[in-house]
């Protein structure tokens, strides 16, 4: 089963669709304990990445997004900013730190 994380910043309904279209169970995880029961992660995004950043600690998916994806191996898509914060930081409105997965700065393109 694939986990699709709901912390407010994505478009989970098209996703869930897609899934739905697909044949694919999706569990929504609406909190960090549901990242614990299924086999894949999706970590969808929209908006700022500073932002996500301070929404995925407050609700403990930081450290178990860490748990889950380093130390359990479980594959994850990242989609749009959900793939940018696996960056080590990014420049936008300042500096922040990502989750450091993918060495690299997400910086704006001219």
């Amino acid at each position: 089963m694939i986990g699709l994380i709901d912390y407010g910043m994505g478009n989970i309904h098209s996703l869930m669709s897609a899934g739905e279209y697909l044949g694919i169970k999706i569990k929504i995880c609406n909190n960090k304990n549901d990242l614990q029961i299924v086999d894949r992660i999706i970590l969808p995004g929209v908006g700022a990445f500073g932002r996500c950043m301070d929404i995925l600690k407050s609700l403990g998916f930081y450290e178990e997004l860490n748990n889950q994806v380093i130390n359990n191996k479980k594959n994850i898509l990242g989609i749009c900013l959900g793939m940018q914060i696996m960056a080590t930081k990014s420049l936008e409105f300042g500096e922040t730190k990502g989750l450091n997965w993918v060495s690299g700065t997400v910086e704006k393109m001219n």
